[in-house]
Formats: structure tokens, sequence, C-alpha cells
């Protein structure tokens, strides 16, 4: 049964590798590492759409980035 979840997960393209864990918004003097090893889980995962990089970016730093005042819509990056 894991296995066929396996071979589906992959065929969704839902199988990704490694892990990147929550920033730590409140240590941003670890920017430079966190952004590094994020470069490192996009690559290996093939994540190349920049849509999608912001979309892991900003999903991975946790409730305070997302309780701004604007929405990422409204944000001109």
């Amino acid at each position: 049964m894991a296995e066929t979840q396996h071979v589906l997960a992959m065929r969704m393209g839902l199988l990704r590798l490694g892990h990147i864990e929550e920033f730590d918004t409140s240590n941003p003097k670890e920017w430079n590492s966190y952004a590094s090893r994020l470069m490192f889980y996009l690559e290996a995962n093939k994540v190349s759409a920049d849509a999608d990089k912001r979309a892991v970016l900003l999903s991975s730093c946790g409730g305070l980035l997302q309780e701004r005042d604007k929405r990422a819509s409204e944000v001109p990056y």
C-alpha cells in the first residue's frame, strides 16, 4: 500500500526531496544561511517559476510574516 502511494505521489508531482524548516523571523541574522538552504531545496525539487518560489518562501516564513497589512498580491515584488 505505501509503495502504491509513493508511486502515485511521484506521478502527481507531490513527492518532495528534503525539508525546508520554517524561517525564524525573530533571528534575522540567520537569513543568509536560511536563504542558501532554501535555494538548494528549490533546486532539488525543480521549483523554477518565480511565483512558485515566492509561494514556497512565504509559506515557510511562519505566521508573523503572514499577518502583514498587505496581501501578497498587493505587494510590488
